[in-house]
């Protein structure tokens, strides 16, 4: 049981509350200098046990306290008690993340949030803190302090409607002895199906231009993109060979160079033969004719010098084969030079040829380039595709899986109504006592069902029902039978904290506010602590006799304009 003893602030900036067990009521009244019971601090109040209690700062109206107002060095301070531990709390707005607790006079500071609730968890549950088998300490406070901006619109829903908090059911179903691991796990799953669902619509609507095609057409289309990828495939392999064209290329420039030279040395020795086959024929000198200038001049040449004319005539004979012989040969010479150089030319112009050929007839670089400019266009369009088809399917089929992971919770937590079907019994009588006893009739119900749908955010649903609901109203009339009848049944308050507060619930018919307050008062209070903060004028001098008790004889605070809350003049939060 949690039992809230003191609320107080260090340095005083605000009146402290001495709370006591059973009905604890915090009054709005009116005064000499105003008539109005608003804004006299009653809800600050609440919001100062709330942050005491480690809510997060987040949205947190002590926050908004202007600092000349209240200084953020000012220590919040609640003293407590948990299952008999006494406790003191202490918390500041500048280190609104570091909390003090001081038990048995020993004080110490968290160096986080999460740390001290940690600790809380512990004192609660003791040796059962596991946190998949109970809810954590301030998920169970949440139904306990509702905050007063959720208008009080749903059962299970605790916090300020512009928050949009999704409910937590799982506070009740530990309550009712269900089994929260199943539970945690399902909501696990749920949002595991849910961000699966989300990359899987992204990843359609990329594939399918958002829903401009079908995905049977993307699929297809990845199919045509194969073949094409294959036929560029085939080209670009029979292209390879072509591959090495700068060396083929330095090829044609070594051959052409080669038959530029040989050109000229077979246009050299063309020449040269031609000139050599021009030349005059050497003139034979007749026989008579050397004979004749021999016997001329045989007398003046001397004894020594005289020869026979055989042997002049022999001399002529050498000279002249002599001379014939240099030509031939030299003939012969160029003659057979100009066949190789011929022959050499050929054979070049053939190696030339072929190779031009081969480029001729493909027209490989051009085609070449555009080729593999498509293939790679090509390629990452269809791995592109082909990854996101295979990412969704993968996603889909995922999704599937936990899906079937959520059926078989679903089977799990259905199991667990039958199991608690008593249980449940027990609390929907609790309901219907109070429901009869603040609305005169029985016609109201609650049950526990599971619901397996994609569009429902969770695995559980309270069906609860009440006569005339559906007013604002009578809405809030719900949610305080809801939340009494958890605080009250034989079942549910045994794991209960036994705190109850409601912040201004009773937007409510004089009557039933009356009601209720009776019916509160003729429970055993010793059980429970329940805070309520109320405006007096709620009630005239009439209505004041119906009620079964004094309501300032459990007045723990009355605050009026002259008398706020926090001391000093009024002010506008920021």
């Amino acid at each position: 049981m949690i039992k809230l003893k003191k609320l107080y602030t260090y340095p005083e900036n605000t009146k402290p509350i001495y709370f006591d067990t059973g009905l604890n009521f915090i009054l709005g009244e009116r005064d000499g200098s105003s008539n109005k019971t608003n804004g006299v601090g009653k809800s600050m109040s609440i919001e100062f046990i709330n942050f005491c209690l480690l809510r997060k700062k987040d949205g947190s109206r002590v926050l908004k306290i202007p600092r000349n107002v209240l200084s953020p060095d000012t220590l919040i301070c609640l003293d407590m008690s948990i299952h008999g531990k006494e406790l003191t709390i202490l918390r500041s707005i500048k280190n609104a993340d570091r909390p003090e607790i001081i038990v048995n006079g020993n004080r110490t500071t968290f160096d986080t949030l999460d740390n001290a609730l940690y600790y809380l968890n512990d004192l609660y549950y003791t040796d059962e803190s596991n946190i998949n088998l109970n809810p954590s300490f301030r998920e169970l406070m949440n139904p306990s302090i509702r905050d007063e901006r959720s208008e009080f619109k749903d059962i299970v829903s605790y916090f300020d409607t512009k928050s949009r908090i999704p409910p937590d059911f799982a506070p009740t179903l530990y309550l009712l002895d269900f089994d929260i691991a199943a539970y945690r796990l399902a909501k696990i799953t749920i949002r595991e199906i849910e961000r699966l669902a989300s990359i899987i619509s992204q990843l359609r609507s990329s594939l399918t231009h958002n829903g401009l095609r079908n995905l049977s057409d993307v699929r297809a289309q990845v199919n045509s993109m194969d073949g094409e990828l294959k036929k560029l495939e085939d080209e670009l392999e029979e292209l390879k060979t072509f591959e090495s064209f700068d060396a083929i290329e330095n090829q044609l420039v070594d051959i052409d160079t080669a038959l530029d030279s040989l050109r000229a040395e077979h246009t050299f020795l063309k020449l040269s033969i031609k000139k050599i086959r021009s030349l005059p024929v050497v003139e034979k000198i007749d026989e008579e004719d050397v004979l004749f200038i021999y016997e001329q001049f045989k007398d003046g040449l001397g004894k020594q010098l005289k020869k026979s004319f055989d042997e002049v005539n022999e001399f002529k004979t050498k000279i002249e084969n002599f001379q014939n012989h240099i030509i031939d040969e030299k003939l012969k010479s160029l003659i057979s030079k100009h066949k190789q150089v011929n022959s050499d030319i050929r054979a070049l112009d053939d190696e030339r040829a072929g190779i031009l050929n081969v480029f001729d007839k493909k027209g490989v670089f051009k085609n070449l380039k555009q080729s593999l400019a498509i293939y790679h266009q090509r390629s990452e369009e269809s791995s592109l595709i082909r990854t996101q088809l295979k990412n969704y399917d993968a996603n889909n089929l995922d999704k599937n899986r936990q899906k079937a992971n959520k059926s078989k919770l679903v089977t799990k937590i259905d199991e667990c109504i039958v199991e608690n079907e008593d249980k449940v019994k027990s609390f929907n009588l609790t309901i219907s006592d109070i429901h009869e006893y603040i609305m005169g009739n029985r016609g109201c119900s609650f049950d526990i069902v599971t619901v397996n749908k994609d569009t429902y955010k969770d695995i559980v649903r309270f069906n609860m029902t009440i006569d005339y609901g559906g007013s604002h109203s009578v809405e809030r009339v719900k949610v305080f039978i809801y939340d009494l009848a958890l605080l009250l049944n034989e079942n549910t308050k045994l794991k209960h904290p036994n705190l109850l507060i409601h912040d201004n619930i009773f937007d409510v018919d004089q009557d039933t506010l009356l009601r209720s307050l009776n019916y509160l008062y003729s429970q055993d209070t010793s059980k429970f602590q329940y805070i309520l903060t109320l405006n007096s004028d709620k009630f005239d001098s009439e209505s004041l006799e119906l009620l079964d008790f004094d309501l300032h004889d459990y007045a723990k605070a009355v605050f009026t304009k002259s008398n706020r809350f926090i001391l000093g003049d009024k002010y506008s939060e920021i």
